[in-house]
């Protein structure tokens, strides 16, 4: 590797690819510089970003911006060497992911103001010197043929970047809303056996018979498949499906189900939920995730009342259970 200094650029001019050089004060050394702060920035971003899909995605976007970085600072000979550019299937990721996250957001009703948390901060930052990226590409264009995947590039990848940035924070607010609500789930054995999820569904049709209504108790492991079930004489058939959806569901998102509900309502942050997984979540009240040292091993859905009466069936079913290995067992399942 050459040395990291090489003096050439003492006296103002700075060399392109191709061997033309031209001066540091160039519009055109402004916009590839403007390409590397840009993904220096979305660098801080994906540092701060714990989601793996996420970080992926901005470092195929910094490699795009390295190719388009390198055509800007190429002179024309240069840019005939270049083996790889960005190309019109690049535009179509950055637009895939986009519609992606908009399946999940809710819909704007103000003006995004950054500062939510470190990371949506950063990617705003990022967005505004991409921005600024498109700018300089556009005046660049009045001075040399610039090609209009580029220019269509800039202009998507700042949109990819504000809708991340929304993602990120209501990823952040959702995050928030289940450790809450996990503060009050169960907490029991390192793994959903057949034998705890018997004793549940024991103790929640024990629960049942101090009423007038039959139910449907479901258990399930922390894949959502199916551990331990059962259907009261009376229960109706219909109340299986939902048993075992508001099992499901509670696992899957780590959420007692009427957290769930409340977070799909029109609006809300889950709103349109219900269509990543078609047939298979429920969105009302019934479901309890079942955790151990805040991982969810589990849930528990009861069906066959009202919705007020399964989250008390399931809730009086858990909180027995807690009761009685906390005595029996001799262990103090309660988080610290």
């Amino acid at each position: 590797m050459s040395k990291v200094y090489t003096k050439t650029g003492d006296a103002g001019s700075t060399g392109l690819f191709g061997g033309s050089r031209i001066g540091k004060a160039d519009l055109l050394v402004e916009t590839y510089g403007t390409i590397d702060e840009g993904s220096s920035v979305l660098g801080i971003a994906k540092a701060s970003i714990t989601q793996s899909s996420m970080k992926a995605q901005l470092d195929a976007i910094q490699e795009d911006l390295f190719l388009a970085g390198a055509e800007v600072a190429s002179d024309e000979k240069g840019r005939a060497r270049l083996i790889q550019k960005v190309e019109d299937r690049d535009v179509k990721r950055l637009e895939g992911w986009i519609d992606e996250y908009d399946r999940y957001l809710t819909p704007l009703r103000a003006f995004v103001h950054p500062g939510e948390n470190l990371s949506s901060a950063y990617l705003h930052q990022a967005r505004t010197i991409l921005r600024r990226c498109e700018r300089r590409l556009i005046a660049l264009s009045g001075q040399q043929p610039i090609r209009p995947v580029l220019l269509q590039y800039f202009n998507r990848v700042s949109d990819y970047c504000f809708t991340l940035a929304r993602m990120v924070d209501q990823w952040d607010q959702i995050e928030a809303i289940a450790a809450k609500a996990l503060a009050t789930g169960i907490w029991v054995p390192e793994k959903m056996t057949l034998a705890f999820a018997q004793e549940i569904i024991a103790a929640g049709i024990e629960a049942a018979r101090e009423g007038q209504v039959e139910f449907v108790l479901s258990v399930c492991d922390e894949g959502g498949n199916p551990v331990a079930e059962a259907r009261m004489d009376q229960a109706l058939l219909g109340s299986i499906a939902i048993a075992r959806g508001k099992a499901f569901t509670a696992t899957a998102l780590r959420l007692p189900t009427e957290t769930v509900g409340e977070l799909a309502q029109p609006g809300a942050m889950l709103y349109g939920i219900e269509n990543t997984h078609p047939g298979k979540l429920v969105l009302f009240g019934g479901g309890i995730p079942i955790l151990h040292n805040e991982r969810v091993i589990g849930a528990l859905g009861v069906s066959g009342g009202t919705v007020e009466e399964d989250i008390a069936i399931a809730k009086t079913a858990l909180s027995r259970i807690l009761g009685e290995r906390s005595t029996k067992d001799g262990i103090n399942l309660k988080r610290d």
